[in-house]
């Protein structure tokens, strides 16, 4: 199969390529010079991306490097070709000056922490999070950190506790941060996941925000039947929820990149 490569020597984690094609679908992967190589040479490699049909196409990096982009057309047209470009860099976030003092009032109702949560910027710098995926640790190698590979791969920025939060930072202004640039949560529902006091508080000031139209939930059901959610969390058993029993997680990731870009671009 024909393929055009697009070289970025010096890219840091965060940065869009944007790619557009030029009349036909087709396979576009975002690899790391090691795993460039081995596509090359026909080996197994890592990447992210995937088949484009509609463009433009944002990918995000996942991490500072030297990056390539690999663009495939598919049924190898040697006429097609692509627009490939670095999207420019974003500015800070723009916040209006208040009318009266920006200090989160006392919160008394899940709907006052969501109010609490959206005053509160750790590092305006930062972008946009598309997701914010909410989890039990006893969850996180089985579901949450592929989940995260995967959604990163098909060009989301995703928020996950081991990624994001370094040594030092404050657990509960991280997370409370996340959830207040979050667009969108996904939040891995397991027998664990409500035994949990962090999950908790997390699903509180997710609830919160989308109370106050500000966020949506995308719930994952994992190890866990409709008649224990009833028993534990009635409030979210009607919400249309994805299925780690029904489903793979890479379906899983297809269906969530497509909700989450439908939506942004609503």
């Amino acid at each position: 199969m024909s393929s055009i490569h697009y070289d970025f020597p010096n890219l840091q984690r965060g940065d869009e390529i944007i790619v557009t094609l030029k009349g036909v679908e087709s396979n576009v992967l975002l690899l790391d010079p090691s795993n460039l190589s081995a596509f090359k040479a026909g080996r197994s490699y890592r990447y992210g991306g995937g088949l484009v049909k509609r463009s433009p196409f944002r990918l995000v990096v996942p991490s500072d490097g030297h990056w390539h982009v690999v663009v495939q057309p598919i049924g190898g047209k040697v006429s097609a070709s692509a627009e490939v470009r670095r999207a420019p860099a974003r500015l800070p976030t723009a916040v209006s000056a208040p009318a009266h003092s920006n200090r989160p009032a006392q919160a008394h109702t899940i709907t006052d922490v969501g109010r609490n949560l959206a005053m509160i910027h750790e590092d305006d710098t930062d972008p946009g999070i598309d997701v914010f995926i909410s989890h039990a640790s006893e969850d996180k190698a089985e579901v949450a950190r592929p989940l995260h590979d995967l959604l990163v791969g098909r060009g989301l920025n995703v928020w996950l506790d081991e990624v994001q939060l370094k040594v030092g930072h404050s657990l509960r202004k991280g997370i409370d941060a996340a959830i207040a640039k979050s667009r969108y949560a996904v939040v891995i529902l397991s027998p664990t996941f409500f035994t949990k006091s962090w999950t908790q508080y997390e699903l509180d000031g997710i609830v919160g925000r989308q109370m106050n139209g500000e966020q949506l939930i995308l719930p994952i059901w994992h190890n866990l039947s409709r008649t224990r959610l009833l028993e534990v969390a009635p409030s979210l058993a009607d919400i249309v929820a994805l299925n780690t029993a029904t489903e793979t997680l890479e379906d899983i990731a297809e269906k969530l990149a497509a909700a989450v870009t439908e939506l942004r671009q609503a």
